[in-house]
């Protein structure tokens, strides 16, 4: 059988909001995977809810999710059984959105997929800390007093962050 690509980006912030959604925050992955010379695909979320993308063709996805939240869906309940699927067989995931504990726990939108899955619990809306680190041992061991973006760089002031901790054997590796 042909192996499978190393990496699939998902593009799933599909909300809009004051802060224009430009719906190209997959370039700023590309370029760190291009850096790395690593090849990777993309597409959009409903490519694969509509089965045109199969995740379990790939060693790897980054799943964007940005802003969206309860209103949009952070992973309707179709994609939620992908991922499942695609975890279960083996597949690594990496996500990055800043409600997906408001939507999938807090109002239980996928309480039992975003515990067992995405191995987090949902402590707390609206993070203000911008500065962070990584843990030591963690992927990010090294990672110092760092800060993301205010909207002042070229990206969007993040409203309303969850505060989250690990859940079904999950550890911290970034602090914030």
């Amino acid at each position: 059988s042909a192996q499978p690509s190393p990496i699939l980006i998902v593009n799933g912030f599909d909300r809009m909001t004051s802060d224009a959604n430009t719906k190209n925050y997959i370039i700023q992955y590309a370029r760190a995977l291009n850096n790395l010379k690593l090849s990777f695909d993309s597409c959009s979320n409903e490519a694969i809810i509509q089965n045109q993308v199969d995740l379990k063709n790939y060693s790897m996805v980054i799943w964007i999710l940005g802003e969206e939240s309860r209103a949009d869906h952070t992973f309707d309940s179709q994609e939620q059984a992908l991922v499942q699927s695609y975890l279960e067989s083996g597949g690594k995931m990496f996500v990055s959105g800043a409600e997906i504990g408001w939507d999938l726990d807090h109002y239980n939108n996928g309480l039992s997929f975003y515990r067992n899955y995405l191995k987090a619990s949902y402590v707390a809306d609206d993070a203000t800390v911008y500065q962070f680190s990584g843990v030591t041992g963690s992927i990010f061991d090294g990672l110092s007093n760092l800060s993301f973006d205010n909207g002042t760089h070229g990206t969007y002031d993040v409203d309303y962050p969850d505060c989250l901790d690990p859940s079904g054997g999950n550890q911290v590796c970034l602090n914030y």
